[in-house]
Parts: structure tokens; C-alpha cells; sequence
């Protein structure tokens, strides 16, 4: 059996533990990637066109001078995924998404300009739910919208990471200024 890595770029935020357990309780039971991959935000998808070490290279360039980011995720939200016929269930934020959404353009630039997707719209997120059954992702997002949704915190660093399918490793954490 082959198997392909790919290489990523993704943000471990840093967020009070309440609010990181109860994403943990929902992705528990919603979200195929819980023991592959904490929550997070992805800045680079998985990509084969640099090795892990020329990722954090770019990466590394790229940032330069950027702060960190603070955020606030007020509301969840159903998206599609065409590709695999399935429903996710994102967390986004109200402040803090521009700056997330900036430094995800910046870092699809010189060498990985080829790699951006301008037909799927970047959405800053962290995912806590997947299913092929788009009722199921509708009925917790209207549960979570129910209520109001208040999650705090700051994107600290970028971590290139790689990704067999199975698990993602993390190979170089670079801190924002």
C-alpha cells in the first residue's frame, strides 16, 4: 500500500480549557479528524508540492512581522465539501477573521500560488464536525446557534505539519511576533 504525505500549515489556538473541552466534546462525537489533529485553524491544506522543510521556509518568510491574532467565534456554521459529498460543521469568527483570512492569502503566494483553490472561498474556521448526512450537521449547528457562542483566544504560531491520512504530525512550530 502507498501512502502520500502532505504537507500543511495549520494554527493551534490558544483558547480557556472550558471552551477547548466542550470543542473537544462536540468533535468527539462529530468529527472523523478528533484523534487525528487537535483544534485548529488551516492556513495551508494539504499540499505535496513542497516538502515539510521548504513549507517552513516559505512559511517562516512569510510571517515575518505579522502579530499574533486574537479571535472570537460567535457562530457555527454548515459548509459542503463538494469534493467528498460530506457536510462540516464550522466554529468561525466575528473578530479576527480578516486577520486569519490575510495571512492565509499571504502565505498562497510566490511558490504555493499554484496551489490555491479561488473556486472554494476561504473561510476562517475550526472544524468540529463531519457527516455525509447534511441533516445531522443542520441539527448541531441550530443547536449551537441556539444558544449564544462566545469562544476567545489567540493564534500564537503556525505549525507546518504532515498529514498521512490517517494522523497529523507536527513538524515545526513558528511563532507570530
Amino acid at each position: 500500500m502507498v501512502c502520500f504525505v502532505s504537507n500543511l500549515v495549520l494554527a493551534y489556538p490558544t483558547l480557556d480549557q472550558k471552551d477547548f473541552e466542550l470543542i473537544q466534546v462536540i468533535r468527539a462525537s462529530q468529527d472523523r479528524l478528533y484523534t487525528a489533529v487537535d483544534p485548529h485553524f488551516t492556513f495551508v491544506f494539504p499540499t505535496e508540492k513542497l516538502s515539510a522543510e521548504a513549507l517552513a521556509d516559505h512559511t517562516e518568510s512569510v510571517i515575518q512581522g505579522c502579530s499574533k491574532i486574537g479571535f472570537v467565534l460567535t457562530k457555527a456554521l454548515v459548509v459542503k465539501d463538494d469534493p467528498n459529498s460530506s457536510w462540516h460543521a464550522f466554529l468561525i469568527p466575528s473578530i479576527g477573521a480578516a486577520e486569519v483570512t490575510t495571512l492565509h492569502d499571504l502565505l498562497y503566494t510566490d511558490t504555493l500560488a499554484s496551489e490555491l483553490r479561488p473556486d472554494i472561498p476561504y473561510i476562517p474556521h475550526i472544524g468540529i464536525a463531519a457527516n455525509q448526512d447534511s441533516v445531522v450537521v443542520e441539527e448541531l449547528v441550530d443547536n449551537l446557534n441556539a444558544k449564544p457562542i462566545n469562544i476567545v483566544g489567540v493564534i500564537e504560531a503556525l505549525t507546518v505539519s504532515t498529514f498521512d491520512g490517517i494522523r497529523v504530525k507536527d513538524t515545526k512550530r513558528l511563532s507570530l511576533a
